[in-house]
């Protein structure tokens, strides 16, 4: 059986969080492992090095994923997604 992508959202609005824990919830491979309002509170969390990045905001979130070599998919509210910490 394969392992399930624990998956850690990032994201400063509450509601961008929410949506993006109910779509992963109806994907039975994903596990929302954590989520965290900053990327500074991820950090202090210490569960970066083991998940899978999910979150708003581009460029500080590609920047830390990069930093810290994190598979990431980055979503913004548009949509637009940018791979980073190696999903290149």
């Amino acid at each position: 059986m394969m392992q399930p992508i624990r998956a850690l959202i990032v994201d400063d609005e509450e509601p961008g969080r929410i949506n993006l824990r109910y779509a992963l919830a109806e994907h039975a491979h994903w596990r929302v492992v954590a989520e965290c309002a900053s990327a500074a509170s991820a950090r202090e969390a210490e569960i970066l090095a083991t998940s899978l990045l999910l979150a708003g905001g581009l460029n500080s979130a590609a920047f830390e994923a990069d930093a810290a070599g994190i598979p990431a998919v980055l979503v913004d509210r548009e949509g637009h997604t940018r791979l980073a910490g190696g999903l290149r």
